[in-house]
């Protein structure tokens, strides 16, 4: 039988440490998963309206118009390109 030295015993401890900090995150996991369904459809749907207001549509469309006008420009400068390479 191998003796236990003190590295391997820093190594199981670092092991244990994670181990417990992994459980304690399913723990809190799971804690808000029954939260949710625990919670009132009245009190869901507030949930729901307070996530979706908190999404930035003006940014998103921002960013749609420019793709689309980058896109755009792209294929004109492409058109441009192909008429006078000919």
């Amino acid at each position: 039988m191998s003796e236990i030295n003190a590295e391997t015993m820093s190594k199981l401890a670092s092991s244990f440490t994670n181990d417990i900090g992994s459980i304690h995150q399913d723990v809190l996991s799971l804690s808000n998963d029954i939260k949710l369904l625990v919670l009132s459809q009245d009190q869901q749907l507030k949930c729901i309206e307070n996530t979706l207001r908190k999404i930035n549509y003006k940014q998103i469309q921002d960013h749609l118009f420019y793709i689309l006008g980058s896109s755009i420009v792209f294929l004109i400068l492409s058109a441009f390109t192909r008429v006078f390479e000919k």
